[in-house]
């Protein structure tokens, strides 16, 4: 029973920090452990992965750990910009295993800055004054839209007298 004893109780103090003794070189114990973990595969975040307690002053290996997978690490690259008509597209491509997704980011609220404006002169027939109207604007060569529209003359419409 003492035989046992002594032998959990070697146990113990060789697991929880070394024997006591400075370091022998024939069995690699030290005074105290200093761990520190060390992968056993690399990590990845597309498998698990094994990492290890190894004893920094002695090279004494203890406990195994599974990990793992870990979450991706996205880098965002831009594949086409944006604006007024198409939207912005950023490919995502982990920077650890590789794997690629593909995400369109929309502009709506921040479409009015994407506009390419160029001056414009145009006309219009407005039936309720019944005449022509001349204007000047700045209007986007990709979707039409104006701004600063402002009228530089009319012209009234003429009738037709009836026979």
């Amino acid at each position: 029973m003492k035989r046992k004893l002594c032998i959990a109780l070697l146990a113990v103090i060789l697991g929880s920090g070394g024997c006591g003794q400075e370091k022998d070189d024939i069995s690699g114990l030290c005074e105290a452990h200093e761990w520190e973990w060390r992968s056993i595969q690399p990590p990845t975040c597309a498998d698990t992965y094994e990492v290890q307690e190894v004893c920094v002053r002695c090279g004494f290996e203890g406990d195994i750990l599974t990990l793992g997978p870990d979450a991706h690490i996205w880098e965002d690259t831009v594949v086409t910009n944006g604006n007024c008509t198409d939207p912005k597209v950023v490919s995502h491509v982990c920077k650890e295993c590789g794997a690629r997704k593909q995400d369109t980011v929309n502009y709506e609220n921040r479409a009015r800055a994407l506009h390419d404006y160029q001056p414009y002169s145009g006309s219009c027939v407005e039936p309720e004054y019944n005449a022509v109207v001349f204007y000047r604007c700045d209007k986007c060569s990709r979707c039409g839209e104006e701004i600063n529209r402002q009228q530089t003359g009319f012209e009234p419409i003429a009738l037709e007298e009836a026979r």
